[in-house]
């Protein structure tokens, strides 16, 4: 559809407006430039289209009232779109669907409608934005890691066995991201929109600076490393009094069973050495050497005979293959072991 940036649309003009439906339900790139393009031909611009998404979407006027001759000429439109069904009001035949919405939004109940719709769309409104942000996945599976840019130009290094939910495009106010699992972050420097990580029981909120987040859904603590800047660490179960502020070096440790969060100083090598290709064990027993194993190469082991699990085995190895590291822990463990596909049998 082939339209001229410079038309100057009324509010009610953009209400009655296929193409504006378009991009506030079911947008596309052609609907994204024009729209964007349109609004920056004139600064009054971006307030009109602010109020009606906002009416489309079935948000209530509280705090700009629209005048009540507009609202009245929109009842009017409304009225002749509807006829008495039994009582009830129902949507006339000939009635297209985007101005379905758009009249159904003038109703409390279908708004609840329209934004189950939304949701179901996989469209997520960050809190305070001017229009729905849609949000990707990128899921980096056992045995691979994966490095994602972000819109801002900042950077995520995703561990094995993680995924990371983001925007392809932030919002004007904030940036917002979501992971399960671990990852390095180094987050481009914007002082008027906060980079925010949530997981499952904390939320990690930046500036600008570079750090590490470890949330595996089976480990018993969520970990945040600071290598550059400054980052706040907030438990969501107690916000406001489960704050924790971490300068370079430091680490908050979050225990999932007391929903408690301590402060201390970490290694680097033990903490960040995974982004670098090193597997660093620390004092570890059996069932975590496996578990990270496991993840980092993207195989199970079939453990079939008993073996020590006190926590007392070090070790670092730098860009090894499984068979290099099953030799070495088959002497200290004392087993056999069989590489069956992307099975370890443990014998």
């Amino acid at each position: 559809m082939s339209r001229k940036k410079n038309l100057n649309y009324s509010l009610e003009d953009l209400l009655n407006d296929n193409y504006f439906h378009k991009w506030i339900i079911d947008s596309d790139a052609s609907c994204d430039e024009f729209w964007e393009n349109w609004m920056k031909a004139d600064a009054t611009r971006p307030p009109m289209v602010s109020k009606a998404r906002k009416i489309l979407l079935g948000i209530e006027f509280k705090s700009d009232p629209m005048p009540e001759e507009t609202k009245a000429r929109l009842w009017r439109k409304l009225e002749s779109k509807v006829v008495p069904a039994g009582g009830v009001y129902s949507v006339a035949p000939k009635s297209s669907k985007l101005k379905w919405y758009y009249s159904a939004a003038m109703i409390t109940l279908v708004a609840g409608a329209l934004a189950s719709i939304l949701y179901f769309r996989s469209v997520s409104t960050q809190k305070g934005a001017t229009h729905p942000i849609a949000y990707t996945e990128s899921i980096s599976p056992m045995g691979q890691k994966t490095t994602i840019q972000l819109a801002d130009g900042s950077k995520v290094k995703l561990n094995a066995s993680s995924s990371l939910k983001y925007p392809k495009k932030f919002s004007p106010e904030t940036r917002e991201v979501y992971l399960e699992g671990e990852a390095f972050f180094e987050v481009q420097k914007n002082s008027d929109r906060p980079f925010i990580v949530r997981t499952s029981n904390i939320t990690v909120s930046v500036l600008g600076t570079s750090f590490n987040v470890s949330a595996y859904a089976d480990n018993k603590d969520i970990s945040v490393a600071v290598l550059t800047g400054e980052v706040m660490v907030e438990n969501t179960l107690d916000a406001g009094n489960g704050q924790l502020y971490l300068e370079p070096r430091e680490m908050a440790i979050y225990d999932k069973d007391k929903h408690i969060t301590r402060k201390t100083i970490f290694d680097y090598k033990e903490i960040l050495d995974w982004k670098d290709g090193v597997i660093h064990l620390k004092d570890a027993n059996f069932q975590e050497i496996v578990k990270k194993l496991e993840k980092w190469f993207g195989v199970t082991f079939d453990v079939r005979r008993e073996i020590i699990t006190e926590k007392d085995f070090t070790g670092r190895f730098q860009n090894k293959s499984l068979e290099y590291i099953l030799q070495g822990l088959s002497f200290s463990f004392d087993f056999d072991y069989e590489i069956d596909g992307k099975q370890i049998i443990i014998k």
